[in-house]
């Protein structure tokens, strides 16, 4: 469990991170430091299964596609 969301952590955060150092344009500077606050459910997921509860954990991994999906919404910055 703790080593799936820190990959899903670094597969959401570090691939706009990549897209924005290549190609410095607002939007996706704009779309990495959303990408960055939408990553911290997945970062916080591993946290929290390392510390021994997985089941909450896992309710945050559930929570993150439906927050990707308001993010579409309303940004969340």
């Amino acid at each position: 469990m703790t080593a799936g969301a820190a990959l899903a952590y670094l597969w959401a955060y570090g691939s706009a991170q990549v897209r924005a150092v290549r190609e410095p344009s607002a939007g996706n500077v704009r779309r990495a430091v959303g990408a960055g606050i939408l990553g911290l459910l997945p970062l916080q997921a591993a946290l929290i299964a390392r510390g021994g509860s997985p089941r909450v954990a896992a309710a945050l991994g559930v929570v993150h596609p439906l927050a990707r999906r308001l993010a579409r919404r309303i940004s969340p910055t």
